[in-house]
């Protein structure tokens, strides 16, 4: 059987672009006032951005307690911040709003991933796995695609799309269980201890290697407070991975 990889997107292959702040941020306000005039509501720009910006710290705080929740949940923590009553239709559509807004440029894939993805593919299936938030997995897939590389990957896995995360485990149980292989003979990239690698140990992965990203936009658990186990490896980047894995 051909050993397994499975990588994260964020931060291990893909990162938000320069333009993603600007252009992403003006055109998800704009998508909540929009959603607003529809249910007979005037919203000024700044409230918009307040609204959106607490949800967004409700969304993390939940996620990173192990809670995730959706994309329509979190258009409906918006709006809810806003004092609107919605209903389903303006959610969806919200939620797809928000989600679209991501242009074609919002993302890059991240020097070094794709010479690192065509070396492993050498000897490993590799399994790309991600716990998507308002950038869903169908633009993930769109950079993969115009970028080349999405043909490097046995399977890419979205908790958008599948409805499992990495956060609690069950992303790695799923891939595992679906793969027929067993947990303690797959290596995972994480790039992240609380969101990604933590959810690794619990669901028995067998050997995790966990990038170093101090820039990481996400807050994490300090290095020195992070449990010491036997199969997790620190490394400073991909190339030093290939290292491990192929020599």
């Amino acid at each position: 059987m051909i050993p397994t990889i499975s990588i994260s997107a964020w931060q291990c292959i893909i990162d938000e672009a320069e333009e993603f702040d600007t252009e992403v941020s003006r055109a998800r306000f704009l998508a909540v006032r929009s959603a607003a005039a529809a249910l007979g509501c005037k919203v000024p720009t700044d409230d918009a951005e307040k609204a959106y910006f607490s949800a967004a710290e409700e969304f993390e705080s939940r996620y990173l307690a192990g809670e995730p929740i959706n994309n329509i949940q979190r258009s409906s923590l918006i709006l809810k911040e806003l004092g609107i009553k919605s209903n389903e239709t303006v959610l969806k559509s919200l939620t797809r709003e928000l989600e679209d807004t991501h242009p074609a440029n919002g993302l890059r894939v991240i020097p070094g991933a794709t010479s690192f993805l065509k070396a492993a593919r050498q000897k490993y299936r590799i399994v790309l796995l991600s716990d998507t938030w308002m950038t869903p997995g169908r633009k993930i897939d769109a950079l993969l695609e115009a970028t080349g590389i999405m043909a490097i990957f046995h399977s890419r896995r979205y908790s958008d799309q599948i409805g499992h995360h990495k956060i609690n485990g069950t992303a790695f149980t799923r891939m595992t269980n679906e793969l027929c292989v067993d947990p303690s003979e797959v290596i995972h990239i994480a790039d992240h201890w609380l969101s990604d690698a933590n959810g690794a140990v619990s669901a028995g992965i067998g050997q995790i290697f966990l990038l170093n990203r101090p820039d990481h936009p996400v807050p994490d658990l300090p290095t020195e407070k992070r449990p010491t186990l036997p199969n997790i490896l620190y490394r400073e980047n991909l190339n030093a991975i290939l290292t491990d894995i192929l020599y």
